[in-house]
């Protein structure tokens, strides 16, 4: 059955098969001062301006059945702001060199591994459709920190404020056991004569219970900036233990207006300090519609969705080089159905 409808989970939400079972994956990153590859793998490739580093990596298995979605999703999700003397500090540090300038410190980080169980519900109500998801975590890694403080000729003095399950800058052991979360999402549609508009929110409301997460909080200085963050004996001075702690991480919001007659559908994403707007046009091929998409981020989308016999099908992947090791902005999705 051909459907022209929004490139998104949408196409899995209406199908009208009683029952199925479906796949899904979900890879978005995003890095601005550095090419992906460099981000992860020591920050050797050009440079630029940037404030951020983000990446959602989903992937999901389960069971449908009438309005109803149960699945088991395994998730990454890192999330980096940062300011340009940072960047500049750190990248220097990575890559041996003399460090100039001065400026503020300013770095806060949020990482977490987790797995869970996804609920979803599919319905219509007052003319839209609605679809919440709500997913139950079990966190097995965690990082979550932040730095203040000033630099100046490759010296920086900061204050330190870190909870982890495992110590990635001091080294600090501790047993931590494994956290738990919850993340409701919620899916909003609707469709005119010749308009539809989705809206997404992911995440809208989140939180993770951590319970003995170790910590770290103190005062770091490595020489002389001329004004000190904070005061410290000798390199390094603080205190380190373990406490309950609750965290939440940016909601990432997604809206989709498409113009049904020119296949037409304006795009926008944002995330924290991460933005992406763009267009795109579908062209009906066989059983099902090639995407083609265009995003300020000079992202390039190719993608395909549609159905083949008892089974829905949906890929996409976008970059902004097709070079792997530039690339800088990439979104890779795959969906699948299988109906009876």
């Amino acid at each position: 059955m051909k459907r022209s409808i929004s490139w998104s989970l949408l196409w899995l939400a209406t199908t009208s098969q009683a029952a199925g079972l479906y796949v899904s994956g979900d890879f978005r990153a995003s890095s601005e001062a550095v090419p992906l590859h460099s981000m992860m793998y020591g920050w050797s490739s050009a440079f630029d301006r940037g404030d951020h580093g983000y990446a959602d990596l989903q992937r999901e298995v389960g069971v449908m059945w009438q309005d109803w979605r149960l699945g088991w999703q395994q998730r990454r999700y890192y999330s980096l702001r940062f300011n340009h003397a940072t960047a500049q500090f750190y990248r220097d540090l990575e890559q041996g060199r003399d460090h100039q300038g001065s400026g503020r410190l300013e770095l806060e980080v949020e990482h977490f591994i987790a797995d869970g169980l996804r609920l979803a519900w599919q319905g219509d109500w007052a003319g839209w459709h609605w679809q919440p998801t709500l997913t139950w975590y079990q966190v097995s890694h965690f990082q979550f920190g932040e730095l203040h403080g000033n630099i100046r000729d490759g010296e920086a003095s900061a204050t330190i404020d870190y909870q982890f399950n495992d110590d990635k800058i001091l080294d600090y052991q501790a047993s931590v056991p494994n956290g738990h979360g919850v993340s409701l999402d919620l899916q909003l549609s609707r469709r005119w004569s010749q308009w539809h508009l989705q809206l997404d929110v992911q995440d809208a409301f989140n939180r993770l219970w951590l319970k003995d997460a170790a910590f770290t909080e103190g005062c770091i200085n490595f020489g002389d900036t001329g004004t000190r963050a904070c005061s410290s004996n000798g390199i390094a001075s603080g205190r380190s233990g373990q406490q309950d702690v609750t965290k939440r991480i940016q909601s990432r919001y997604q809206a989709r207006v498409g113009y049904t007659p020119w296949r037409l559908e304006l795009q926008a994403l944002q995330h924290d300090r991460y933005q992406q707007f763009g267009v795109e046009y579908q062209l009906p091929v066989g059983e099902g519609h090639l995407a083609l998409a265009a995003y300020h981020d000079r992202q390039v989308k190719l993608g395909w969705q549609g159905d083949i016999g008892s089974q829905s099908l949906a890929v996409s992947v976008a970059a902004d080089d097709i070079r792997p090791h530039f690339a800088r902005q990439s979104h890779i999705q795959l969906d699948w159905a299988y109906h009876w």
